[in-house]
């Protein structure tokens, strides 16, 4: 997704850096980032900004996926609860067409339901949708949480630690 997020020209000068390839003879090369890069700080928020000005521009076009976007979204994660499948294969329908004319693309949409469950993934070649099994996505990652698609659950996983090291530490304040 920070691919997608070209960088004006102003902060590309803080996204420079040089270049000589070990070459001590020769004085470096100087290169300058064009898009957001993962692990640069303000990359998250840069990103957020980036897909809701998107959302913004095209919510005439495409009102109720600019809502999703803007009130259901977290750095690449997009959850929205609706009525039915077909209504979830519309808005994921709309959304893609939509943030495809910000520059950015989807790389695959889960969705669950008492109908046949399935998940959407677009071609990185021919841009047709694809149906597949479940069962290859038994868990995914969203937001942090484990989310089991086929019975629409969340997992926690938390770990205790009891090591005598923390046997001080008063109850109270856990």
């Amino acid at each position: 997704m920070y691919n997608a997020i070209r960088l004006s020209s102003l902060d590309q000068h803080t996204h420079r850096f040089v270049w000589r390839n070990l070459e001590t003879h020769r004085d470096p090369d100087h290169y300058a980032l064009l898009t957001v890069t993962f692990g640069d700080r303000p990359s998250g928020a840069i990103s957020k900004l980036a897909l809701h000005q998107t959302a913004k521009m095209y919510q005439h076009i495409y009102p109720d996926a600019s809502k999703m976007v803007i009130r259901n979204s977290y750095v690449d994660d997009i959850l929205q609860s609706v009525e039915s499948v077909d209504n979830a294969r519309l808005i994921t329908q709309q959304t893609e067409k939509m943030l495809a004319c910000g520059g950015f693309r989807i790389k695959h949409w889960i969705i669950s339901g008492n109908e046949k469950c399935g998940s959407t993934l677009q071609s990185q070649d021919s841009g047709e949708s694809v149906e597949v099994d479940l069962d290859e996505f038994a868990h995914e990652k969203i937001l942090g949480m484990r989310w089991d698609p086929k019975q629409d659950l969340f997992d926690f996983n938390v770990k205790i630690n009891f090591s005598p090291k923390y046997k001080n530490v008063r109850k109270g304040k856990i």
